[in-house]
């Protein structure tokens, strides 16, 4: 990693003299992107010190205008604006590194657009908040809603490297408008589509399974395990192909004393390299998924064992090392050197023609220098090599998922000289279809939904469904982060999709279960007549999401009659374990106590009304401390689902009556008057 440089401005120059500056410590004191980089061209290539998980390809910064609407085209910026843009992609990514050095580059092209679209210099030190919210509308014109946010947080970030090197006009500190795209609530067809699209299908999951019985070709074979992998942990699918070939572990449970299976995981997004313990229901699995690896990868490991050991050198197996000492090569020989399976002369020759290898007629032989091949095969190597992940200073030969060069495509021959590494897309495209393959995998084996559509996933749906099914299982928000490999509880949200059937299902199945309730409706199995099940469905015909639990009103009934006070409702349930709903009835238990100290001293004040206020307060604080001891009761299992009792209102008839006693107890004294017999006058 480069070392940290702090540009410091002077406080008493301009901003076009610290912006000058800025832009020359940038271009010659800086080492990101290495020490070598071309700073003044328009294309940065940054392989190699930026990993892509869906990348394989040269990873290029392009420094060109936003284009319009529907056009591709864009001419270069322009300056100064260009030099400005290319020193804060530098300099932030020595001080706040980040994979997505495209969003932050979309958003120095927007602020761009939105400073010279009025035909005005490309000036940054003119950039006012008026640019940075129509910068935020030209983006928002571009990417889908889900993904504005992120894009208008870079330019947060842009105003705050501006603000502290002094390099605006008139400084300013802009906040960006757009919020975080707010979760759908837990019912409605609008949840139910999103779930969908976050989820595998039940017939994908099948399908996978026995594609990875039956799958004998590389590519097949990989997209299996990859699969296979990912359903025994919520992992991310960069992850997956990071496992190196000695990432397996046993041990021995300390509680049972059985063997235990596990592998070593390398987390993306700040998670801590760990040990992660496979279920016993998937281990067999996992073992199978890394003997099948381990056997395919060997090849390709051992050209890149080779290639650490000879940076210099083509790799060529025994029996071709003959080779090595001749000049010159025959076209069948360079054929047998660059690839495993015979070829026809005509890909001998567009191989040649594509890489500029000269070919020399001899009568009647055609030959090639050996030094050009092996200086284009030498070319193949992957940036940064023999480094294959700078982060955890992997290497290539270390890696589980490593083929050699064109084994996953369909056409063209597979190099035995060169490996290369699979990424997110040759994974994505297999279970989906398209580019080169014309049919996905489920296709091929010949898998399709009970329909007939076609069968279509992705990776990342299966970290979805293992979230959702821990979420279901009651496993703790805390439990839940560590086995994704997250850093923050918060994330969970996002790939919690459990939806109101499953809460309902999940309440009908706890209902008269003291081990899995608590409250009166853990009393409901006194009901004989019905089956248990029976009646937990007539008692709780539905359920949505609140803020503390889950509401059973029927609304095709009745309209709510509790006017959202739900911690004093009947017909709210709770669920143990769910952090951020613990959270929010905290913060309610903080709130009351001081609506509570606020009403008790309007009392004292003889407000009129305020002891209706201190009643009431007094009523729900009590509710949300009981609730609050159970969910902190160790004995009470995570999952249970909680019911407190309901308290008894006072009737319309006794708060008159309570009112007109607090009315006389306020009143003055008046003086009593002595009983007697009325004289006449």
């Amino acid at each position: 990693m480069a070392d940290v440089l702090y540009f410091s401005p002077i406080h008493g120059w301009s901003a076009q003299q610290n912006l000058s500056q800025f832009v020359q410590v940038c271009r010659s004191e800086l080492s990101v992107f290495g020490i070598d980089l071309k700073f003044d061209e328009d294309r940065w290539d940054v392989s190699g010190y930026v990993d892509l998980k869906s990348h394989r390809g040269p990873v290029a910064l392009l420094f060109t205008e936003l284009p319009p609407l529907r056009c591709r085209r864009s001419a270069s910026m322009q300056e100064p604006f260009k030099s400005f843009a290319k020193s804060a992609i530098r300099y932030l990514q020595g001080l706040r590194p980040s994979k997505s050095l495209q969003t932050r580059l979309v958003g120095l092209r927007a602020l761009h657009r939105a400073l010279t679209e009025d035909g005005s210099v490309a000036d940054p030190t003119r950039l006012l908040p008026i640019h940075f919210n129509r910068a935020v509308k030209l983006i928002k014109e571009r990417v889908a809603a889900t993904s504005a946010y992120q894009y208008a947080g870079q330019l947060e970030v842009i105003n705050e490297l501006m603000v502290e090197c002094r390099i605006l006009a008139v400084p300013m500190k802009w906040r960006s408008p757009v919020k975080r795209h707010e979760r759908l609530g837990k019912v409605g067809p609008e949840f139910d589509a999103h779930r969908l699209a976050r989820m595998p299908s039940p017939t994908s999951l099948s399908a996978i399974a026995s594609i990875f019985n039956e799958a004998t070709s590389p590519s097949d074979v990989i997209v299996a395990c990859v699969m296979a992998i990912l359903c025994a942990a919520p992992e991310r699918i960069n992850e997956v192909l990071r496992l190196t070939a000695d990432s397996e572990v046993t041990n021995q449970d300390p509680l049972t004393g059985k063997p235990i299976y596990g592998l070593r995981w390398f987390p993306s997004k700040g998670a801590k390299p760990m040990v992660k313990w496979t279920v016993q229901t998937m281990a067999d699995v996992v073992r199978r998924a890394f003997v099948k690896m381990k056997k395919m990868s060997a090849p390709a490991r051992a050209i890149a064992v080779w290639y650490e050991a000879n940076p210099d050198k083509i790799y060529l197996p025994a029996e071709l090392e003959h080779l090595r000492s001749q000049e010159w090569l025959t076209l069948s020989e360079l054929a047998e050197v660059l690839f495993f399976d015979p070829v026809n002369r005509s890909v001998i020759d567009l191989w040649c023609k594509a890489n500029e290898v000269s070919v020399t007629v001899q009568g009647e032989t055609r030959l090639v220098r050996f030094d050009a091949v092996q200086r284009v095969v030498l070319n193949m190597l992957p940036a940064g090599f023999p480094i294959a992940d700078p982060e955890h200073r992997l290497r290539y030969s270390q890696l589980l998922f490593l083929v050699c060069r064109n084994d996953l495509h369909k056409s063209r021959a597979t190099y035995r000289c060169m490996f290369m590494r699979p990424c997110t897309n040759d994974i994505n495209i297999r279970l989906s279809g398209g580019s080169h393959l014309s049919q996905s995998i489920f296709e091929k084996y010949g898998f399709r939904e009970p329909d007939g559509t076609p069968i279509s996933t992705t990776t990342h749906q299966i970290r979805h469904y293992l979230n959702t099914l821990a979420q279901l299982g009651g496993l703790s928000q805390l439990d839940i982060a560590l086995w994704s490999g997250r850093s923050k509880v918060s994330e969970n949200n996002v790939y919690d999709h459990v939806s109101g059937r499953d809460v309902l299902a999940m309440v009908r199945a706890a209902v008269g279960d003291p081990s899995q309730t608590k409250g009166p409706i853990a009393r409901l199995n006194g009901v004989k007549l019905l089956e248990r099940s029976e009646f937990a469905r007539l008692k709780v015909p539905t359920a949505h999401t609140t803020d503390f639990g889950y509401c059973i009103h029927d609304y095709s009934m009745l309209p709510c009659q509790a006017h959202q006070d739900c911690l004093n409702c009947d017909e709210h349930l709770c669920v143990k374990g769910d952090s951020g709903k613990e959270g929010r009835l905290n913060d309610l238990i903080r709130e009351t106590k001081q609506l509570l100290a606020q009403a008790e001293a309007d009392q004292s004040l003889q407000y009129a009304g305020a002891h209706r206020w201190v009643e009431a307060q007094k009523r729900t604080l009590a509710r949300a401390e009981e609730l609050k001891r159970i969910m902190d009761d160790p004995l009470v299992p995570a999952g249970a689902v909680i019911s407190i009792i309901t308290p008894v209102m006072p009737s319309r008839l006794t708060q008159a009556i309570q009112d007109r006693q607090k009315l006389i107890e306020l009143s003055p004294i008046a003086a009593p008057v002595k009983a007697g017999r009325r004289r006449r006058a």
